[in-house]
């Protein structure tokens, strides 16, 4: 866990923040504060990693496809319906993906009732509260690799705690998929976001960027944020992917919480560019496409790790 206690917080409130151990089944414990009334808890599941850019002597090369965002789920539960201790698990992000090759999927985050040793020997989500992971990126091909699918939402109907609270699961977002041309934008419009897709080419090359990530203004804020995709280059290595970036509650921030995948790796006649690593709980980008030899293809970009967030007031 985290030292969260350093930011601006509100009177009365606690947040305790968690982050991924060495691996998906080393649990966390979480202790129930005295005296507080409510809990509220945002659990994300992991993203998955980026497919990697497919590689050709002469013809068409398709960038690999962008991993899928994990889903969401919120929960705000009167205290005394808690234990005085959660155990929790976050989701590893997906592998990236090599040269054509499809990136890994993102696994879920878990939050239960019971302690480590029964714990450590469950390996699927059940009971307490869980977020699912995104999946992997499709490797390149000629068309280009398929996008990463969205973790789906779940109910609250098998986890216990979820159903003595108010509950929300969200869906996650599917990657962009991977391109026989320049990478498609890839717009963010929730919480988190998947990978952008890599860049490919026709049977001519062309030089293309691949996917950017882009957070738009909708809600008044400042501005927009993109996460830029790598450039296209003739006789020179692609460009890689921007990696993604997250900004957490901070009073003194001028934007709001939100969390943005990998960006797709840029083509070239020498050697694919890499897609970027996702941000927590988001997608990585797919691998830009090489037009010139049978190997070289630019890998995909990790998935972001899960993330959970409890506040007790």
């Amino acid at each position: 866990m985290l030292d969260f206690s350093h930011l601006p917080q509100a009177g009365g409130t606690r947040l305790d923040l968690f982050t991924a151990l060495g691996s998906n089944t080393d649990a966390q414990v979480w202790n129930k504060p005295r005296n507080c009334s409510f809990v509220y808890i945002l659990a994300l599941g992991a993203g998955g990693g980026g497919g990697g850019g497919n590689n050709v002597a002469t013809g068409a090369a398709g960038g690999g496809g962008g991993g899928g965002s994990g889903g969401t789920s919120k929960l705000l539960i009167p205290a005394v319906a808690l234990p005085n201790r959660l155990f929790i698990t976050i989701g590893r992000g997906g592998n990236a993906g090599n040269a054509a090759g499809a990136g890994g999927a993102g696994s879920a985050t878990n939050i239960r009732t019971f302690g480590p040793t029964t714990f450590m020997s469950i390996t699927g989500p059940s009971g307490g509260l869980f977020a699912n992971g995104g999946s992997g990126g499709g490797a390149g091909t000629a068309s280009g690799g398929t996008a990463g699918a969205a973790a789906s939402g779940i109910t609250p109907s098998n986890q216990s705690i979820a159903q003595a609270g108010l509950f929300i699961g969200i869906s996650g977002v599917a990657g962009v998929a991977g391109t026989a041309s320049g990478g498609a934008s890839g717009i963010s419009g929730q919480l988190n976001s998947p990978g952008g897709g890599g860049a490919g080419n026709a049977a001519s090359f062309v030089a293309a960027n691949g996917s950017t990530i882009t957070r738009p203004d909708a809600n008044g804020g400042p501005s927009a944020i993109s996460i830029a995709g790598g450039i296209g280059a003739s006789g020179s290595a692609g460009g890689t992917g921007a990696n993604g970036v997250f900004n957490l509650p901070n009073v003194h921030s001028p934007y709001d919480m939100f969390f943005l995948g990998g960006a797709g790796g840029g083509n070239s006649t020498t050697a694919g560019g890499a897609g970027g690593t996702g941000a927590f709980s988001c997608g990585g980008g797919g691998g830009g496409s090489r037009q010139g030899a049978a190997s070289g293809g630019g890998v995909g970009g990790r998935g972001g790790d899960g993330i959970v967030m409890i506040w007790s007031f």
